[in-house]
């Protein structure tokens, strides 16, 4: 819930992973002990990335830069109901 109301559980986010990302930006956070989240970038700076959640209840995160394996910025936020099952 750490994202809500911005994005609500069983919604879909699409990642646009070739797209860069500015302060301020949703991006999908990839560390490299394998979690994953949804956070806004906030900046990069001696090393350390700043993040925070858009739910206040949930304090911003302070990471080394090398613990992140990856950062891709989100494109867009889908509703449960845009999803089509596709047939095998």
């Amino acid at each position: 819930d750490s994202m809500e109301p911005r994005i609500r559980s069983g919604e879909y986010v699409l990642i646009e992973p070739n797209r860069g990302y500015l302060a301020g930006d949703e991006v999908l956070v990839k560390t490299a002990d394998g979690q994953s989240m949804i956070k806004l970038f906030m900046y990069c700076r001696d090393g350390q990335v700043r993040l925070l959640s858009v739910n206040d209840a949930h304090p911003p995160i302070t990471m080394l830069e090398t613990a992140i394996e990856k950062i891709h910025p989100v494109g867009a936020i889908l509703k449960a109901s845009r999803f089509v099952e596709m047939a095998p």
